[in-house]
């Protein structure tokens, strides 16, 4: 795929980072040159995993098309994890070489003396002479499309995290199927503010711009909304992906009618956790610009379905699944289940992982007769939309019946003293489980508990109302914008 890209669009920048600019062709040869580096000093062969550890910047995506071109499987780790966290990886994957970034080195520091010597550390920054000292004439590696190329680890946000086998076709076929719903070509410039490591950001923002031969704008954090505002109207984005907060900020700001001619955008894609109705609305109102919603999960590499540009779409659907993806919903029992009925959501393609490494009972827990067991409870309506209800591990039972968090966090959202909300069940002696609502209110915003059960009851039966009401200065989050429910349990 990069061969191709290289071929086709040499002088077309790849990579804008800060003040720095790669060409497809200047991207390849220090690929090439990095590549050469790991096979001539550690030996790197193919079908070995090496973990990449690396903030956003020119370093990443070299690096992980360097492990590639060797045949080697690569394994993104997120780059928020403390040292036990990064250990956890390392000593799972069997991992004998870590290529990071110099803002990372505390932590690769603090890993365990024993590891230490087991793992070779490369801090690539500062390796940056020395690999580039090397020839980029590097022999091509035999492949096939079903080897592995990315072991990529779940958030973990129900205990350890498990490394999905993703192989060549799963990412190819994913890209592919993408581009099928969604027009892009090489005069796009996708703009990158999420981080690397994470399967949405990888696939959608790295790897389907450099298929098609258009520029990423990369951004090193989402913080730094200044530089991602500029390269709206200076650098010419044509597509924002990101997720629901992202979204909820950009809603807020009323755009200058002014503005709007310099503004490049076509696509603003939204993904990694569920979106609000009410920011989509203002977001369409106040920008102009069609929001796409979309679902997917790393297991799936990542994506499974997005509300089609040209076609319908709905409010709180995650939209059609894409040309190459089945979807079915199934019951506990896993019997496939009728139009509009809710029950566990199931994935098959060419997409679906081969299986978590080194776990065979947790690989047969969702992997059954060739479909994907996601764990997300959703329904399927009559033209084939799909709706994400909530996480199978979230569904709360209220004297046996089902409570999905998502349906009162929704109510809650539409509160405009309410910021942010989660919604977990916690057991209770006479009912089971009730439902708590822990929150965070807008600057300056004043509520009580009474006052929101009151708003909950004016859209929501009985059964379903929060039993308490938790209020907090801001929710815990993953490094990716998902609220770490385990954390508030």
């Amino acid at each position: 795929m990069l061969d191709q890209s290289v071929s086709k669009y040499p002088n077309h920048i790849f990579i804008q980072f800060e003040d720095q600019r790669l060409t497809y062709s200047q991207f390849d040869q220090q690929v090439n040159s990095l590549a050469h580096y790991l096979q001539e000093k550690f030996q790197v062969q193919k079908g070995e995993k090496v973990c990449l550890f690396a903030q956003n910047g020119i370093e990443f995506p070299i690096a992980f098309f360097a492990i590639v071109k060797l045949g080697g499987v690569v394994i993104p780790v997120n780059s928020f994890f403390k040292a036990s966290e990064l250990a956890y990886i390392l000593e799972n994957s069997e991992t004998r070489l870590l290529l990071m970034t110099s803002g990372l080195a505390r932590v690769a520091n603090e890993l365990d003396a024993k590891l230490k010597e087991k793992v070779e550390i490369i801090d690539l920054k500062k390796k940056q002479s020395d690999y580039q000292a090397y020839s980029n004439k590097l022999a091509p590696v035999t492949l096939s499309p079903d080897d592995l190329v990315v072991l990529i680890y779940t958030s973990g946000t129900t205990g350890h995290p498990k490394g999905a086998m993703l192989s060549h076709k799963n990412f190819l076929s994913n890209i592919e199927g993408a581009l099928q719903v969604i027009d892009l070509n090489d005069k796009d410039r996708f703009l990158v503010f999420l981080p690397l490591f994470h399967s949405f950001t990888l696939t959608v923002l790295f790897l389907m711009p450099l298929y098609v031969g258009a520029r990423i704008l990369l951004i090193a954090t989402i913080q730094n909304s200044k530089k991602i505002l500029k390269s709206f109207f200076i650098d010419r984005a044509t597509l924002l992906a990101g997720v629901p907060q992202v979204y909820e900020l950009l809603s807020q700001k009323k755009l200058p009618f002014f503005l709007r001619w310099f503004l490049n955008l076509k696509y603003a894609i939204s993904g990694a956790a569920p979106l609000p109705e009410a920011t989509l609305r203002t977001f369409e109102k106040n920008w102009k610009l069609p929001l796409l919603e979309g679902y997917g999960l790393s297991e799936a590499s990542p994506i499974v379905s997005i509300n089609p540009p040209k076609g319908e779409r709905k409010a709180l659907s995650v939209g059609l699944p894409l040309p190459n993806v089945k979807v079915k919903i199934v019951d506990k029992k896993g019997v496939s289940l009728p139009v509009g009925s809710e029950g566990e959501i199931c994935v098959q393609g060419p997409n679906v992982m081969q299986g978590y490494f080194k776990e065979e009972k947790g690989t047969r827990e969702v992997l059954k007769e060739g479909w994907l067991y996601t764990g997300d409870v959703g329904k399927v309506d009559s033209e084939g939309y799909l709706y994400i209800l909530d996480r199978k591990k979230d569904l709360i039972l209220v004297r046996g019946i089902n409570v999905y968090p998502r349906e009162i966090e929704e109510v809650l959202k539409q509160n405009q003293k309410v910021k942010e909300v989660a919604v977990i069940g916690i057991n209770d002696p006479k009912k089971g489980e009730v439902p708590v609502a822990h929150l965070a209110l807008r600057e300056g915003e004043a509520a009580t508990e009474k006052e929101l059960r009151q708003w909950c009851s004016k859209y929501l039966a009985n059964y379903k109302l929060p039993a308490q009401f938790v209020f907090h200065s801001e929710l815990p989050r993953t490094s990716t914008g998902k609220i770490l429910k385990r954390s508030l349990r």
